[in-house]
């Protein structure tokens, strides 16, 4: 199995040069065009189910991470012992 560094063969590829040069006119000029887009149209956007799921397990991760901190996190032997069970009927 190979274990790679996303972050730095990203930025292998892009390059490390440093801060590019901004033209300061085409930056001024495309600014003003997404102004006067968003000015008379209007977005919508929408969260899709999968999203949401992975949001509320975030969340759900959060809540068992600052119970197991503060010591309130319980572990549940009967349910590990039914789940081993389960794993070793399946065999």
């Amino acid at each position: 199995m190979r274990i790679t560094d996303r972050y730095q063969s990203t930025m292998d590829r892009v390059g490390t040069t440093g801060p590019r040069p901004v033209d300061k006119a085409a930056a001024a000029e495309s600014g003003a065009r997404a102004k006067s887009k968003s000015a008379g149209d209007a977005l919508e956007v929408s969260v899709s189910d999968r999203a949401q799921e992975l949001a509320s397990g975030a969340a759900r991760l959060e809540e068992l991470r600052t119970a197991i901190q503060n010591g309130s996190f319980r572990v549940d032997s009967q349910r590990i012992a039914q789940k081993l069970v389960g794993l070793l009927g399946e065999e």
